[in-house]
């Protein structure tokens, strides 16, 4: 499967989609390029899409995945990050790399359905 991602602010959120198999550093440099991304808002919405994100990563990784986050996040004063996932597997995953982030100015919540997961954005 090819790997693909695309990240776009769209309707005040960022939106990233990702798609294929990405190693631990390959999804650490799509994250860390959100941060290098200089007209962003700096209170932040991000809007993770998974879209057949095949993530080579460990549960043990999940604490080097969770300090990229909050790498990213720095440079922000807020960030509310929606994920949206429909595999179970892969919403554990999800689940063990978003909570291992300590950073207090970002939040995270997971979803199964876009429309769910933009709604608690902008609630």
């Amino acid at each position: 499967m090819k790997r693909e991602s695309t990240i776009r602010f769209v309707d005040g959120y960022l939106e990233v989609k990702m798609k294929g198999e990405f190693s631990l550093e390959e999804y650490a440099k799509v994250l860390l390029s959100v941060a290098e991304m200089g007209d962003l808002p700096k209170d932040l919405k991000v809007l993770g899409i998974d879209e057949g994100l095949i993530l080579k990563v460990t549960p043990e990784d999940a604490i080097l995945l969770s300090k990229f986050r909050e790498k990213t996040a720095s440079v922000f004063t807020n960030v509310r990050h929606a994920t949206v996932v429909k595999d179970p597997k892969k919403t554990a995953l999800a689940f063990l790399t978003t909570s291992s982030t300590t950073t207090e100015h970002y939040v995270s919540e997971i979803f199964s359905t876009k429309k769910a997961a933009i709604d608690w954005l902008f609630s």
